[in-house]
């Protein structure tokens, strides 16, 4: 055995998993098939976004906080098995009428103040595989984390819980777009400190599984994947 496999072999079996994972993600479903099924269900659909794979969902609820829960679970139950997930909840009978992060006590704040007609902006979990992609892509964190992903390379947190919207890895095209959202994060941040991780693809592609950013188009990816150390390097330290 050389050196290569000697060093390999044992990042090999933590990452194994990776090799078979493409059955084990959730998928999905094409927004032509949820709007098929919700229609089926007499849901009322809006604003149906193909390039961003989002749409809102319109329901009105009962104004009695328990009675309107079961009815949101049985929403989120559904759109959780076609792969969709509410990102943000309004009302028209809100006078101020704007989004707000759909958590459940935003939504319960709305049932109480009898904002019942509610407005569910859906996004999809998983977006649309990139087949070709550079083989160098870029990673940004703060520069406190470096040490420890090169020693255990990038995970996202949710393969370890439950979650409506998984954690994800996002990856940039190139090095300037990675200094463009190093700049992005360290806005309103007390963070001084910004690296950029270099991602070699050419020594995952076997199971890497990258998608489009919906809110990143043309700029960027994300992953579900876990990406190993031995792919990974620094390649510059931002100071702001």
């Amino acid at each position: 055995m050389n050196n290569l496999d000697s060093t390999f072999l044992p990042i090999y079996e933590t990452y194994k998993e990776e090799f078979d994972i493409y059955e084990g993600l959730i998928l999905s479903h094409p927004l032509y098939k949820v709007e098929q099924i919700l229609n089926h269900y007499n849901y009322v659909i809006s604003d149906v976004n193909y390039d961003k794979n989002k749409f809102k969902l319109i329901f009105k609820f009962i104004s009695n906080y328990d009675i309107a829960k079961n009815e949101l679970w049985a929403i989120l139950r559904l759109t959780n098995n076609l792969g969709w997930l509410p990102s943000y909840i309004s009302s028209k009978l809100n006078k101020k009428f704007k989004e707000y992060p759909f958590t459940v006590e935003n939504f319960k704040d709305f049932i109480l103040n009898s904002f019942c007609e509610i407005y569910f902006s859906f996004e999809a979990k998983y977006d649309i595989p990139v087949e070709k992609y550079p083989k160098i892509l870029y990673h940004v964190c703060e520069s406190k984390h470096v040490n420890k992903i090169l020693k255990n390379g990038l995970i996202p947190k949710s393969r370890s819980k439950k979650s409506f919207h998984p954690d994800r890895i996002y990856l940039t095209k190139t090095t300037e777009l990675a200094y463009e959202l190093a700049n992005f994060f360290n806005k309103g941040s007390s963070n001084r400190e910004w690296a950029i991780l270099e991602i070699d693809t050419s020594t995952i592609e076997d199971y890497l599984k990258l998608f489009k950013d919906p809110n990143y188009l043309d700029k960027g990816y994300f992953t579900l994947n876990n990406i190993t150390p031995y792919c990974i390097k620094l390649n510059n330290v931002l100071y702001f």
